[in-house]
């Protein structure tokens, strides 16, 4: 497509929407980590599918410190879930 939106550029940001729509979604239901967890990978996945077991890792690590700041530091509270997830 000549000077427009290609469909290929519009993949990332659908994905995204989608990915941030499913995690408002389900906060409650899942908890913060799950929920976190799960939007922080799709995010990481986007830019560079290939290396996933790093990404994994990245999320994971990402996600708890986002907890232990907001939960621990300021006393956000922070939705646990059904698994009663909680550090």
């Amino acid at each position: 497509m000549e000077g427009g939106i290609s469909r290929d550029s519009l993949i990332k940001p659908i994905i995204l929407t989608v990915a941030l729509c499913g995690f408002a979604l389900f906060l409650e239901t899942l908890g913060f980590l799950v929920a976190g967890f799960l939007l922080m990978w799709v995010m990481l996945l986007i830019n560079s599918p290939k290396k996933w077991i790093k990404q994994i890792v990245v999320a994971l690590i990402v996600v708890n410190v986002s907890y232990f700041i907001l939960h621990k530091l300021l006393g956000v509270i922070l939705p646990s879930g059904i698994l009663r997830i909680q550090w």
